[in-house]
């Protein structure tokens, strides 16, 4: 359970500092209930990663605060190579080196 408070909360602490990074002009603690919702949403849907209804919803969310689309996209998708794409490649990579030092052993 600690782990999954743990990530849940980096995953939120990332999106904020994304929103630093863009310079979309939402607090922390106006930014926690839209992703409260959204990432309820993504797990209810049982989609893989939640991906679409999160983003749905989060999208939505963040219109209330009248936030421009194109920078909530950008958000996302930041959020998502984030969530995603540089883990594959860090675990790509980890695998590769310890495959290679595997491979000298048996030679």
């Amino acid at each position: 359970m600690l782990s999954s408070i743990l990530e849940w909360s980096a995953i939120m602490v990332i999106i904020w500092l994304i929103t630093l990074s863009l310079h979309i002009p939402i607090g922390f603690f106006q930014l926690l209930p839209i992703f409260i919702v959204a990432a309820c949403a993504g797990n209810l849907s049982m989609i893989p990663g939640g991906i679409g209804s999160f983003d749905v919803v989060f999208l939505w969310g963040m219109e209330s605060y009248r936030i421009q689309d194109e920078n909530v996209l950008a958000l996302l998708i930041f959020y998502r190579l984030s969530y995603f794409v540089i883990p594959f490649l860090v675990s790509a990579l980890l695998f590769i080196i310890d495959y290679s030092k595997r491979d000298k052993h048996l030679l």
